[in-house]
C-alpha cells in the first residue's frame, strides 16, 4: 500500500489527493484482509482511522459483522466508538509509562510505522 510505504504525512497535511488515494488504498486494504484466510487479524490503530474520519464507526462495524467466522480480530488505537463495544468480544485500555517520543524521538521506521 503506497500510503503505508511512503515517508509518514499527518492526514490533515495531505493534499485532498493524497487523501483520496489512502482512503482508497485503505478501503482495498480491508477487503484484502477481509477475504485473508487467517487464524489472527490485527487492525493496528483502526480506531485512529476512524477518529479522522476516514473510516466511520458504521463502516467498520459493517466489516467485523462480515470477517470470516474462525478469525479472530485484535482491533487497536485511541478513543474506540463506544458504538463498536456491542461488536468485541474483548476491550482493553492501555496507557502509556513511558515513551521514546515523551524524550524528544520521531517515529521510527519498523517500530511506530
Amino acid at each position: 500500500v503506497t500510503a503505508v510505504n511512503a515517508v509518514p504525512k499527518l492526514f490533515s497535511q495531505m493534499s485532498p489527493e493524497e487523501r483520496a488515494l489512502t482512503v482508497r488504498e485503505l478501503h482495498g486494504g480491508l477487503l484484502k484482509a477481509q477475504n485473508a484466510v487467517c487464524d489472527v487479524l490485527i487492525l493496528d490503530e483502526i480506531f485512529w482511522v476512524v477518529s479522522l474520519g476516514v473510516l466511520s464507526a458504521e463502516e467498520l462495524a459493517a466489516w467485523i459483522r462480515r470477517k470470516p467466522l474462525h478469525t479472530e480480530l485484535v482491533l487497536t488505537g485511541r478513543n474506540a466508538p463506544t458504538a463498536l463495544y456491542a461488536e468485541a468480544d474483548y476491550i482493553t485500555e492501555m496507557r502509556c509509562v513511558k515513551h521514546p517520543y515523551g524524550q524528544g524521538l520521531c517515529a521510527r521506521r519498523g517500530i511506530e510505522y
